[in-house]
C-alpha cells in the first residue's frame, strides 16, 4: 500500500471526533494500517484527552458503585466521608443480611414469646443460645475473606490497620447487638434476663476477629458456633440448670476474654490479621 502521503493534523483531530464522513474515514483507518508514522501522531494526539476521559469514566463508575445506601446511611449518622467509604463494601452490611439477620432473630424470640411452660423455656435457651452467634458471624464476615479485602483496603488508604478492623468490627458489632435487643424485648420475663447473651456475644466476637484473615469464614464461624454450643450443653448437664452458662460467674468469664482480646488488639495491632484466605 502506498504509504507516501501522511494525514493531516487537523485531519486527524476530526477523525478523533468523528467529524469526517465515512469515506474519508475508511481511507484514514486504512491508511493507518500501513503508517506507522501517522499511528504515532494519531496516539500522541489522542493519547492526553483519551486517558483523560478513561479515568473520568472510571472515576465515575467506581463512585457509582460505592455509593451504597449502607454509605448513604453512614454519612447520615455522622461519619465522616472516608469513614464512610471503607464501612461501604462490607457485606455484614448489607440490607439482605440485615434482614435475614432480624428475621432471624425476630423469629426466635417470638417462637420463646408464644410457647408456654418447658416449650417455652427450651426455646428461650435456644433464642440465648443463638443471639451471641449473629455479632459472631458480623465481624468474622466484616474481616475476613466473605466481605470486600480488608488488607488491600488498608493498602490503599490512610487509615492503619488497627482503625480500619476496628471502625468495621465495631459498627458491624453495634448493629447486630442492637437488633438483638430488639429481638430480646419479645422474650418473656424480665429484661435483664433477656439480654444475657451480650457477655458471650463480646467474647465470641472477639475471639472471631483475631481468627478472621487465619482460617476461612466458614471454619471461624463453625469452629466458635460448635464450641459455644457445648459450653452451653456442658453446662447445663453438669449443673441441672438449663442457663447456667449464662449465670453471673461465666458472664464474668466471657468479659474478661472480651477485654484481654481487646487489651491484645491493642497492644499488638498486627494481631488483626486483614488478609484474605480462600
Amino acid at each position: 500500500m502506498n504509504t507516501a502521503w501522511h494525514i493531516a493534523p487537523d485531519l486527524i483531530g476530526a477523525y478523533l471526533i468523528d467529524a469526517v464522513d465515512q469515506t474519508d474515514a475508511v481511507s484514514i483507518e486504512a491508511h493507518l494500517l500501513a503508517c506507522d508514522q501517522c499511528r504515532s501522531l494519531l496516539a500522541a494526539h489522542a493519547a492526553a484527552p483519551a486517558v483523560a476521559s478513561s479515568w473520568a469514566t472510571l472515576e465515575r463508575r467506581l463512585d457509582n458503585e460505592m455509593t451504597a445506601p449502607i454509605e448513604r446511611l453512614a454519612r447520615a449518622v455522622g461519619f465522616n466521608d472516608r469513614d464512610a467509604r471503607l464501612l461501604a463494601p462490607n457485606r455484614a452490611l448489607r440490607w439482605s443480611w440485615l434482614v435475614a439477620m432480624s428475621v432471624a432473630l425476630l423469629s426466635a424470640a417470638a417462637l420463646a414469646r408464644r410457647g408456654g411452660g418447658i416449650e417455652s423455656s427450651l426455646v428461650r435457651l435456644v433464642f440465648l443460645t443463638f443471639a451471641p452467634l449473629v455479632p459472631l458471624v458480623a465481624v468474622v464476615t466484616a474481616l475476613g475473606g466473605a466481605s470486600e479485602p480488608s488488607a488491600e483496603i488498608a493498602g490503599a488508604t490512610a487509615s492503619s490497620r488497627l482503625r480500619l478492623g476496628a471502625l468495621r468490627a465495631l459498627t458491624v458489632l453495634a448493629v447486630s447487638m442492637g437488633i438483638g435487643l430488639v429481638a430480646s424485648a419479645l422474650l418473656p420475663g424480665s429484661w435483664l434476663d433477656a439480654v444475657v447473651w451480650l457477655c458471650p456475644a463480646l467474647a465470641l466476637s472477639g475471639i472471631g476477629a483475631l481468627a478472621a484473615g487465619r482460617v476461612t469464614d466458614e471454619l471461624a464461624v463453625a469452629g466458635l458456633a460448635m464450641g459455644w454450643v457445648s459450653v452451653v450443653a456442658t453446662a447445663a448437664m453438669l449443673t441441672d440448670d438449663r442457663v447456667a452458662a449464662f449465670r453471673q460467674g461465666p458472664q464474668i468469664a466471657y468479659l474478661t476474654v472480651a477485654a484481654a482480646v481487646l487489651v491484645v488488639i491493642a497492644l499488638r495491632p498486627r494481631t488483626l490479621e486483614l488478609r484474605r484466605v480462600s
